[in-house]
């Protein structure tokens, strides 16, 4: 298979040891948080509300990555329920 994909095999093995890369990880921690906010706001914010509350928090990040961690998680934004009025009885 080494030969067919061009690599060697301790090649192979080296990066089948590895671990997952620090962007991964970091990837990984940040998605947690925007799951929290997603969450916190009933799952109405979308990348955009969410990226300024990141940055209100002081974590520095781009938008592009927040849509994409949220793109990969199935996360969007929405309206929130409507809530029953007093008129509808």
């Amino acid at each position: 298979m080494c030969c067919v994909l061009g690599v060697s095999p301790s090649g192979y093995y080296a990066w089948h040891k590895r671990g997952p890369s620090s962007h991964t990880q970091q990837d990984a921690i940040l998605l947690e948080r925007i799951q929290a906010i997603h969450s916190w706001s009933r799952e109405t914010y979308g990348a955009p509300r969410i990226h300024a509350q990141l940055r209100e928090d002081g974590i520095k990040v781009g938008q592009k990555r927040v849509a994409r961690l949220m793109r990969v998680a199935k996360l969007q934004g929405g309206q929130p329920p409507e809530a029953p009025r007093d008129d509808e009885t």
